[in-house]
């Protein structure tokens, strides 16, 4: 799915430790954007997503507790950091 180019120019100037705050949803959008955010932004972005990275490994994955929105963040994130 594109996303619009008025999304990344917002998201360059976001403050980096609020990212960390946004649900599961977000996080696709936000690991696909991390190379379009300004070079002393991006640590701290990336720190932020390894912390879901983190948070989301940790929850629970029987069935009943699925959620599209976080497995969708997992991927995303998986393929950053790996398992």
């Amino acid at each position: 799915m594109p996303r619009p180019l008025p999304a990344i120019r917002i998201l360059a100037r976001l403050d980096a430790p609020y990212l960390g705050t946004l649900g599961a949803d977000a996080i696709p959008a936000l690991a696909e954007a991390l190379p379009e955010l300004q070079p002393p932004q991006r640590p701290e972005a990336l720190e932020a997503l390894r912390a879901s990275h983190e948070r989301l490994a940790e929850d629970d994955r029987s069935w009943p507790a699925w959620n599209l929105a976080r497995e969708r963040a997992r991927t995303a994130l998986e393929a950053l950091f790996g398992r």
